[in-house]
This record gives C-alpha cells, sequence and structure tokens, in this order.
C-alpha cells in the first residue's frame, strides 16, 4: 500500500476511535463529555463547519499547519485540541480543509466536496472481490461474532475494485456470509489488517459473500 494510503488509514482510525470514546452515554471522571464530532475547526483565522467523516478520500492531501477544536472533560471547562489540518486536493484552503479524517467547510457546500463525505454506493454487477483495512465493527463486541453486523472497511489504491479505491464502506455481514474461524475475525478486527472479502451488491448496500 502506498504511503498517502497508509496514512489515511491511520488517520480514520484515530477518529473512530475518539468518536467510540467520546460518544459514551455516561460522563464519569477524566472521560470526555463533549463529542468531538460535534465541533468546528478554527484555522488560519477561519471557523470551518464539519461536513462529516470522509467516505472519499482524495488523492494526495499535503498538510497545511495546524488548527484547533474545543473539547471538555467532565467538571472542566472547555479545552482546545490541536490537530493537523491537510489540504483537499484541488480545493483551495479557504472553501475547505481536512483534518482527523473529516472534512470541514468554510461557506458553501458544493457537490464535489458534499459527495467526499456521502455514503459509497454499491453499484458492480454480480459477485466480486474487495480488499482492505477491516477498520471497526460495534457489533463484534456486543455481539460475539454473530451477524448481521457491520463492517467498517477501509479501502487503498489497491482495494481490486477502482470505484472502491480509497474510500470508507459499510459492508453488511449476514448469518450466509462465509466467515473464518473466531479467533481470526477477532484477529482481524484489532489489529485492522488487510482484509479479502467477496461482495455482491444489494441494492447499493454492500453485502459480504465471504470474509477470507
Amino acid at each position: 500500500m502506498s504511503a498517502p494510503s497508509q496514512r489515511r488509514l491511520s488517520a480514520v482510525g484515530l477518529v473512530l476511535g475518539l468518536g467510540a470514546l467520546l460518544a459514551a452515554p455516561a460522563c464519569s471522571q477524566g472521560t470526555a463529555c463533549v463529542d468531538l464530532a460535534a465541533s468546528d475547526l478554527s484555522y488560519d483565522g477561519r471557523t470551518y463547519v464539519r461536513q462529516g467523516d470522509l467516505t472519499r478520500f482524495p488523492a494526495a492531501s499535503p498538510t497545511l499547519g495546524t488548527g484547533t477544536r474545543p473539547v471538555s472533560y467532565c467538571g472542566d471547562d472547555p479545552r482546545t485540541m490541536r490537530v493537523e489540518v491537510s489540504e483537499v486536493s484541488g480545493v483551495p484552503a479557504q472553501e475547505a480543509v481536512i483534518a482527523e479524517g473529516e472534512l470541514f467547510v468554510f461557506g458553501p457546500v458544493s457537490a464535489r466536496l458534499r459527495a467526499l463525505t456521502e455514503p459509497v454506493a454499491c453499484v458492480t454487477r454480480g459477485v466480486f472481490s474487495l480488499a482492505g483495512a477491516w477498520n471497526d465493527t460495534e457489533a463484534l463486541r456486543e455481539q460475539e461474532d454473530v451477524p448481521p453486523y457491520d463492517i467498517l472497511l477501509l479501502t487503498g489504491a489497491d482495494s481490486g475494485e477502482p470505484a472502491y479505491d480509497d474510500a470508507h464502506l459499510a459492508v453488511r455481514v449476514t448469518r450466509s456470509t462465509a466467515l473464518p474461524s473466531r479467533d481470526e475475525l477477532i484477529r482481524l478486527r484489532a489489529t485492522g489488517a488487510r482484509t479479502e472479502l467477496r461482495i455482491r451488491c444489494r441494492g447499493t448496500q454492500f453485502r459480504a459473500e465471504e470474509i477470507r
């Protein structure tokens, strides 16, 4: 996998981990009370509005500098967290930037920018192969690997289907999905290892026929 793809995998893995931590329903000593996903971004004298998590990753996104986002903790006043800010390829920084795997916009949102955070639709006919990093699945932790549940699959530039390269995909696992051993499922989930799947589209949804 290319270096840019590896950086994107790390960035989105980080933001999903933060989201899981900060979205907890109860607040206890030392845990975050405000979900970062609800906060805006300050950078270069502008306040950018969060558009959403990236589902499509633009080509190389050079780093622009450092911005700040608010975060608060139980019993404490809001603080600021410093985050790395990157450009959206081909888009002026005055219009939009990327931070922590999320898109932030300043002013009107173009169709091109909106498409970067919209769910990716499954449009391929027949069964096809797809590869990427198994990013997270809350269902596996809560239901002990019993389908149905969704896998969040993060692809790079070599997914096996160019239409789904450099994307974040929700893949549905059903009771008819051919699965590896439970230990292997746990390893894939825990390590974010590259996962190969056989996929069939059901409407616009990605359905796993097999996980290898």
